[in-house]
């Protein structure tokens, strides 16, 4: 007996305590159609305006309260990215070789805007949003020798990883309330 009010009262609890969980996030936006301009590239990243708008857009859909247009025309609000800057530097060297780079950190900087067709003005302008990421050059335990083939290979290899982190960071700025 008592365990069957114990039991009635916990479900009881349970059910006050999550008829109000809604999925997603609550926030609201103030648009609810996006159009995505192909994304510039004025920096060194080879290709990954392709790959990052691609990420972008995959992201945007995930999070569902905005959909996608095809057309900039009919979109409540349109979304320019620009790749401006990418770096690459050295952060670890071979034990052997100080001149040799075995990782590298990678850094890709893109300048972001938002326009609101309904406004007809920007919810914001030219913010930056940056993305790091490492590169590893070669296998840590293998003794062979590493050339600019293992380098480019790695570089290849970390540019979806960085633009995939930098899309993130670009549909937050979007989705957010500013």
């Amino acid at each position: 007996m008592l365990c069957s009010i114990f039991s009635l009262t916990l479900a009881g609890l349970t059910f006050v305590g999550c008829h109000n969980y809604r999925l997603g996030s609550p926030t609201q936006v103030s648009f609810d159609s996006l159009y995505i301009e192909p994304v510039q590239n004025s920096s060194f990243a080879a290709q990954a305006q392709q790959v990052l708008s691609t990420q972008v857009r995959k992201s945007i859909i995930r999070d569902g309260r905005v959909r996608l247009s095809a057309n900039p025309n009919t979109a409540a609000a349109r979304l320019e990215i620009e790749l401006t800057d990418y770096q690459r530097n050295s952060s670890a060297y071979s034990h052997d070789d100080i001149d040799l780079a075995r990782s590298y950190s990678l850094l890709l900087t893109a300048k972001v805007s938002l326009w609101d067709a309904r406004q007809n003005g920007y919810l914001f302008k030219d913010r930056i949003v940056q993305a790091s990421e490492q590169s590893y050059v070669g296998n840590p335990f293998d003794n062979s020798v590493i050339s600019a083939n293992n380098f480019n290979a790695a570089e290849y290899n970390s540019i979806p990883l960085l633009t995939r982190s930098l899309a993130e960071k670009i549909s937050h700025q979007v989705l957010s309330p500013w």
